[in-house]
């Protein structure tokens, strides 16, 4: 489900079922109302790009009248009622969904300004989203939940996805990292609907996976890494490679104390794909 709408205090030309058309048809007519939604005493603006997942029904929200004639008085009978919904992985105070039709609905965030919230900002970055829907396990299999903080269903998922990444899923698996806060965790990987399908089946109730395209694999980083870091002294009088490390998005990291000399080198050594030439400090003891 893919909310294509603004961010909450811009102007729209049109709106669906609610909103301001064009005020008259002559020349200066222009429309004036941004997408604003009124629920539990807070305002919500819709929000561009962003999939989702209806969650359960929560109440009605109120789109308030387009007031944007002078003098029109504050006739609250044109303010339109629709159906407020939980999105899933987010808290109602910080978004949710409205609209008419339960499959076809809006995605609106809450507060005044034009920046996504940081949860519905991590929604966004991501090239595609799930939302898990297995249950938790029962019983005492290796996936049984004993209580302990490490088998919560968020690690649970990570052993999982190692799994699959460590098999049927090594030629296109990238990296993976975890956004505690928001009980997701981030994968990097080369398109492939077969791990996607896999990984999302993994999730449990409660869990967001978050994919990322890239365009390398894991084993080619590492192996990229290992060839730069062979010799680590071979640099000696030009510049000091201090660490090489493979980033779970999708590069080789290379930390040197002088980039600006070091980058031309390093990539005519190894080519300049998938590699980050960045300035790392001299590491001191305590």
């Amino acid at each position: 489900m893919r909310a294509v709408v603004v961010l909450a205090g811009m102007t729209v030309v049109a709106l669906s079922a609610v909103g301001c058309a064009e005020a008259g048809g002559g020349p200066g007519a222009q429309a004036s109302c941004a997408y604003i939604v009124e629920y539990d005493d807070r305002q919500y603006g819709d929000v561009a790009n962003v999939d989702f997942q209806r969650g359960q029904k929560l109440g009605t929200a109120v789109l308030p009248p387009c007031d944007d004639t002078p003098n029109d008085g504050d006739d609250d009978s044109s303010a339109h009622r629709t159906t407020a919904y939980r999105v899933t992985g987010l808290d109602p105070d910080v978004a949710i969904a409205v609209g008419d039709d339960p499959d076809d609905l809006i995605l609106v965030a809450a507060g005044p300004d034009r920046k996504l919230p940081p949860e519905v900002a991590r929604l966004a970055a991501a090239d595609s989203t799930c939302f898990g829907t297995r249950p938790a396990p029962t019983g005492t299999g290796p996936d049984a939940d004993r209580g302990d903080a490490d088998d919560a269903p968020l690690h649970r998922l990570l052993d999982r996805i190692d799994r699959l990444a460590a098999k049927r899923h090594a030629d296109v698996f990238t990296g993976l990292s975890v956004d505690q806060d928001a009980n997701a965790a981030v994968l990097h990987r080369i398109p492939s609907p077969a791990f996607d399908k896999a990984v999302c089946d993994a999730a449990e109730q409660g869990v967001t996976v978050r994919i990322h395209d890239t365009d390398v694999n894991r084993e080619d980083l590492d192996a990229l890494a290992a060839r730069i870091g062979e010799d680590m002294s071979r640099w000696d009088g030009t510049f000091e490679l201090r660490e090489v490390g493979v980033d779970e998005r999708g590069w080789v990291g290379v930390g040197v104390d002088d980039p600006k000399t070091a980058e031309p080198l390093v990539h005519d050594a190894f080519g300049a794909e998938h590699i980050k030439v960045v300035q790392v400090e001299q590491a001191h003891l305590d």
